[in-house]
């Protein structure tokens, strides 16, 4: 009686370079065993070299930190070398900036400054239409009714 070779998960995780986990895992969500073996592995560019590791403990920075920052959108450098006071503080421009954005709010000085020029600017515009509406309502013909209601119509564009 002979036995036929049978290959269990693992050896065929093995075989193929991938984690049997990850391969056990594909095949309980529904793929096949072709396609859970022709999957390539996603690779997480979210990990430090040894050194930078390193780096990191001496500035007193956790790995675990360390990887939550560089999730969060910060630079290796920054991941590995900010303080968490300062961490803390850039989350917080973000999250204001993000906020505002959303709002259609300026978030930096410049902004807030050209938003300020462009509002003054249609003030003085808005006023000058109105000068002028108030100029022609004194001479009651029906021309100044005509350019009264043009000036009307342009008011109310700009408002």
């Amino acid at each position: 009686m002979k036995t036929a070779n049978v290959l269990s998960i693992r050896d065929i995780a093995v075989i193929a370079g991938i984690h049997p986990d990850t391969l056990k895992s594909r095949i309980k969500s529904g793929m096949t065993l072709e396609n859970a073996l022709l999957t390539p592995i996603r690779k997480r560019n979210n990990t430090f070299t040894v050194e930078e590791y390193e780096i990191a403990r001496r500035n007193g920075v956790s790995r675990r930190a360390a990887n939550e920052r560089l999730r969060r959108g910060f630079s290796v450098k920054d991941s590995i070398s900010m303080k968490k006071n300062q961490v803390l503080e850039e989350l917080r421009l973000r999250k204001r900036k993000e906020e505002r954005s959303a709002r259609n709010l300026p978030a930096t000085n410049d902004e807030r400054k050209e938003l300020r020029i462009k509002r003054k600017a249609e003030r003085l515009k808005r006023a000058k239409i109105l000068k002028q509406i108030n100029e022609l309502q004194k001479d009651a013909s029906d021309k100044t009714t005509e350019q009264l209601l043009e000036l009307g119509k342009q008011l109310a564009r700009s408002i």
